[in-house]
C-alpha cells in the first residue's frame, strides 16, 4: 500500500535506469482488501441511504462536468464516457503534442508546470493514458481542466495553418490590412 513518487530533474534515475526498474517492480492492483470486502456488507446495511444517493448524484455530475470540457482541450478525450466512476481513463493524442514522448513525461510536465497531478495510464497498463479523479469538488475539477486545457494548447504542435492564422489575428489587431 503506497506510493511511489521520483524528483529527478536532472535525469539521474532515468539515465542511470533506476525509475525503469522501479516501474518494472510496481505491482498495482485497484482490488479492494479482504479485509474492506469482508466490512462491506455490514456498512452498506447501516449506511443511510440518502448518502448514497447524494454521492451518486455528485459523481455523476462530475462525469458530465469533465467529458464536456475535454471536448475543448486538445489532445485529451474519453472515448466512452462511463455510467459510474470516480476517475476517467482518458486518452492522449502525444502525436499531436511537442516535445511529449508518453503518458509518463506528459504527467511530469503537467505536474512541473502546472502543479496538476494525474495518473499516467502506464502504471495502469494502458500506454499513452491517464486517470483523472473526479471524486472532488466541481469546483476543483473546473480549475484542474482549465489547468490542463492551458498546458495542453501550449504543447500542442503548431501548424502552419496555426501560424498564418494567428500572424493574420495580429496583424488585423494592428490595422493592417492583408
Amino acid at each position: 500500500i503506497g506510493w511511489i513518487a521520483l524528483n529527478d530533474p536532472e535525469g539521474v534515475f532515468e539515465a542511470t535506469k533506476v525509475a525503469q526498474s522501479i516501474k518494472q517492480s510496481l505491482d498495482i492492483t485497484p482490488d479492494p482488501s479482504t479485509i474492506i470486502q469482508a466490512a462491506l456488507p455490514a456498512i452498506l446495511e447501516k449506511a443511510d441511504k440518502s448518502f448514497f444517493a447524494k454521492k451518486n448524484k455528485i459523481l455523476k455530475h462530475n462525469v458530465d462536468l469533465v467529458c464536456d470540457r475535454l471536448k475543448d482541450i486538445p489532445c485529451v478525450s474519453c472515448p466512452k464516457k462511463p455510467e459510474s466512476c470516480t476517475y476517467l481513463l482518458t486518452k492522449l493524442e502525444l502525436s499531436l503534442m511537442d516535445n511529449i514522448k508518453d503518458d509518463t513525461d506528459f504527467c511530469m510536465k503537467l505536474a512541473r508546470e502546472e502543479n496538476l497531478l494525474f495518473l499516467p495510464g502506464e502504471a495502469l497498463g494502458l500506454k499513452n493514458w491517464m486517470r483523472i479523479t473526479i471524486g472532488v469538488e466541481a469546483h476543483m475539477l473546473e480549475d484542474a481542466l482549465e489547468r490542463l486545457k492551458g498546458f495542453c494548447t501550449r504543447h500542442t504542435k503548431k501548424t502552419e495553418t496555426d501560424t498564418d492564422s494567428l500572424q493574420a489575428l495580429k496583424l488585423s489587431d494592428n490595422n493592417v490590412e492583408i
